[in-house]
């Protein structure tokens, strides 16, 4: 098996490349359905750090904090109470409440959610949020959008591979503390849950999902200024159908990972280019991470010294670059592993979670594809029919593209990049992660 390099504090990360990131202190358990956020620094010598809430493995679902200083890539567990267990929530973090972190909806070991808490960062508290208005109705949702200070909630899971009959679309105000069901113009997507939600601009976007034995692979498009849906004509390297992908905005261009299909888990990276609708493989050098789906994802800024060219963290291997035609026409598999799995007794590996166990079940089972809505649009055609993983995204605190160069400590010139973050997640096999990789975001192609 194929190892991803590893990025130390003061790394500088190669553009395509994954990267598993060396950290110290203790870390997040393996664990599925959790969400990640990147939370900027106050100072300039604060790096920031990212904040993992939740999820949940065979044993259970997790009521847990974890922050990673990315300064020192070292975890942390402050003792921040009152968070309900729960995975395959949505969270964000309201552009006018920086220091907050809001989560909703999700599940226990026995039911679904639709309450809302809120992580006050400076206090170190939970609470749960009094709201206005008629919330959604309980349901899996890791997938959500935010805009501004609104979080976007449509579909979800219901029970097993069945997602929410509701097609509404819902918009939650963390200023009003008020939920509205949106009156909504055009044709909407079809009932699904496992999709991803990301924002560009004033625009949503929502790609795959499944729903039963079906699989997605469309792309819809939802104006928060005119309230209409349409649906995307695709071009390009189009994904196969796919759910519990993770998904991450970065300028005018969305980046998925990994998720499952009928015959498995998946590692492959693709960009969809809002401007001009096209799709693309990233080609990546070395090995991707191991196939994942149902993973915690976003986008955060990480620093590194400016060494000497000769100095930089090694790419890889002159063997292994020379795999790199192989890796990018590789088929999309589900035997990924990970060198970073906490230990796992035979009667934990053999134990799944409802909503994961049952995706895996579908994956291995009579699934049928879906292209688009019922009727295909030949203009994105599939050669199959990407729930979960928040794309938490911050554009508006991250710069779109490029590396930027500021001041160090004691003179040393530093930069700085945007990555996308992955944590965690599992294959169809069971196999659960707690690895945490990154991949820079500026040039990918």
């Amino acid at each position: 098996m194929e190892l991803n390099p590893i990025l130390g504090p003061g790394d500088c990360p190669q553009p395509g490349m994954w990267y598993v990131i060396s950290s110290m202190g203790q870390h997040p358990s393996v664990r599925v359905g959790h969400t990640c956020s990147y939370v900027p620094g106050k100072t300039p010598d604060d790096k920031g750090r990212l904040v993992v809430i939740g999820g949940a493995d065979p044993s259970g679902a997790y009521a847990e904090t974890y922050q990673l200083d990315l300064d020192t890539y070292q975890w942390t567990t402050p003792d921040y109470s009152g968070l309900r267990p729960r995975y395959e929530h949505a969270m964000f973090q309201p552009v006018s409440q920086p220091n907050k972190i809001f989560v909703f909806g999700g599940a226990d070991q026995g039911r679904n959610m639709n309450d809302l808490q809120v992580l006050d960062l400076d206090s170190g508290k939970w609470s749960t949020v009094s709201v206005t208005g008629t919330p959604p109705s309980p349901r899996t949702c890791r997938n959500c959008a935010s805009l501004g200070d609104k979080l976007y909630v449509f579909g979800g899971g219901h029970q097993g591979a069945e997602p929410v009959s509701d097609r509404q679309l819902y918009a939650f105000d963390a200023a009003s503390l008020a939920w509205t069901c949106l009156e909504v113009k055009g044709k909407k997507p079809s009932s699904r849950h496992g999709h991803v939600m990301v924002a560009v601009g004033t625009k949503i976007y929502l790609h795959g999902g499944m729903s039963r034995e079906i699989f997605f692979n469309d792309m819809h498009e939802f104006d928060t200024s005119t309230l209409t849906w349409k649906q995307v004509r695709c071009k390009g390297d189009i994904p196969l159908g796919c759910t519990a992908h993770g998904a991450v905005a970065v300028g005018d261009k969305i980046v998925i990972f990994g998720g499952m299909t009928p015959n498995g888990a998946l590692d492959a990276t693709y960009v969809f280019n809002t401007s001009n609708s096209r799709w693309q493989r990233v080609k990546t050098d070395g090995a991707p991470p191991a196939c994942r789906l149902d993973f915690a994802i976003c986008t955060a800024k990480v620093f590194y010294d400016c060494p000497d060219e000769e100095d930089q963290v090694p790419a890889m291997s002159e063997a292994v670059q020379k795999l790199d035609a192989v890796l990018t026409s590789r088929t999309e598999s589900s035997d990924g592993s990970s060198d970073k799995i906490a230990d796992r007794e035979a009667s934990d590996s053999s134990r799944t979670l409802e909503g994961a166990g049952t995706q895996a079940q579908i994956a291995s089972g009579d699934a049928k594809h879906l292209e688009g809505e019922d009727a295909p649009d030949r203009a994105s055609p599939t050669e199959g029919a990407c729930g979960a993983a928040a794309g938490a995204e911050i554009g508006a605190a991250l710069p779109a593209e490029g590396a930027v160069a500021v001041a160090g400590p004691a003179g040393v010139s530093q930069g700085n990049c945007v990555v996308c973050v992955v944590h965690g997640g599992m294959d169809t096999e069971g196999l659960v992660f707690d690895d945490c990789l990154v991949l820079r975001l500026d040039n990918l192609s």
